[in-house]
């Protein structure tokens, strides 16, 4: 009898210590998932502290609002700044300055609905496992739809502040850390507008990202009464080359919408005006051939040819035509529609006008 009290008393030590060991192993591991406190930072990134790992400390986290689970490697930042690099291509034009913190917190609100597991690190069952196709709307963050599939996603139409997105969520790595699959999620949003992971974002918006529901601060009825003035005051056809610039910079360059109103319609007459000189001149120059064509050709029994009407001179585009998606419809589809067909490289024009500005632009607000 004490022979089996005895095992029974040695067993049940043996169970308390690997009881403890497994808690001890189990805490360790939840304490290396969470980021480390602002003091065992080794360097700082956008003034937030690094540890040796090249993770953001804690200090990055409470101002993004992110629980301290979620440890957000530097270079994954480093990678979604790049990937909005104002000059970099024809589309990052929404944003004049982000506010990086409150981009991902808005990212995470988004994602916090859409994920299955609560485990600290998501296998690529799990990642599959994520919605493909879904709504979100960028004034409450609430995602309000899900679809069902591909031909669901497509058949919606686009709405104020209502984002359809697809989510194609690839990676190399057999499991990712929450942090990894927050970046990987916000890296690899499409939208059906081509506005994808821009409604996340949070910053000074230009005329062209307030048209499509991209600043926060207006309502609908203001979004549509700038809708109308372009829409009633379009430019369609630019006079000159300098004309172009100014008509596709201004949207980009001017935040208030009273001043770009101003702004934009000084510049719709200046246009409008050299526009009907060309036109005053071109009808005197059809004029003229015409004259001379009667005086120099006389027989009556030869048929007389018209003299072609004037076409610009026309070049071969090495680029599909440029569109701003349905962001920018309003009124630049026209326009640069009708400059396409008079040979304008538009995507070439664009690129190198980003690039002018380029250092002009700052990422964090």
């Amino acid at each position: 009898m004490l022979s089996f009290v005895s095992n029974t008393s040695t067993l049940y030590s043996l169970n308390l210590e690997n009881i403890k060991n497994q808690t001890l192993s189990l805490n360790t591991n939840l304490k290396q998932n969470l980021v480390k406190d602002k003091s065992e930072a080794v360097d700082k990134i956008l003034g937030y502290g690094v540890d040796k790992e090249g993770y953001f400390t804690a200090d990055f986290n409470e101002a993004a609002g992110l629980p301290k689970d979620f440890k957000i490697n530097t270079n994954d930042i480093k990678d979604l700044l790049n990937s909005i690099q104002f000059g970099s291509s024809a589309k990052d034009i929404f944003f004049t300055e982000i506010n990086l913190e409150k981009s991902l917190n808005n990212a995470y609100k988004v994602f916090s609905q859409l994920i299955k597991s609560q485990k600290d690190f998501f296998s690529k069952d799990d990642l599959a496992k994520i919605p493909k196709y879904f709504r979100y709307d960028t004034n409450t963050l609430k995602v309000d739809k899900i679809y069902k599939d591909k031909t669901e996603f497509l058949s919606q139409e686009n709405e104020l502040f209502k984002v359809n997105a697809k989510l194609d969520l690839r990676t190399d790595k057999d499991y990712l850390s929450k942090g990894e699959a927050l970046m990987s999620f916000i890296n690899s949003m499409e939208g059906k507008n081509a506005v994808g992971n821009y409604g996340f974002f949070e910053g000074q918006t230009t005329i062209i990202a307030k048209t499509g529901g991209l600043d926060r601060s207006m309502s609908v009825d203001e979004i549509r009464d700038l809708n109308s003035f372009l829409k009633e005051n379009s430019i369609t056809q630019s006079a000159n080359d300098e004309i172009t610039r100014k008509i596709l910079l201004l949207p980009m360059q001017i935040q208030d919408i009273d001043d770009f109103k101003q702004e934009w319609l000084k510049l719709k007459a200046l246009n409008d005006e050299l526009l009907k000189n060309e036109k005053q001149n071109l009808n005197s120059e059809e004029k003229n051939l015409n004259k001379e064509n009667i005086n120099t050709k006389p027989n009556t029994n030869s048929t007389s040819k018209k003299p072609k009407p004037f076409t610009p001179i026309q070049a071969e585009s090495k680029n599909e035509t440029f569109t701003y998606d349905d962001i920018a419809k309003n009124f630049f589809l026209n326009f640069l529609e009708n400059e396409r067909k008079k040979g304008t490289d538009i995507l070439e024009l664009l690129e190198n006008l980003f690039k002018i500005d380029k250092n002009k632009v700052d990422l964090k607000a």
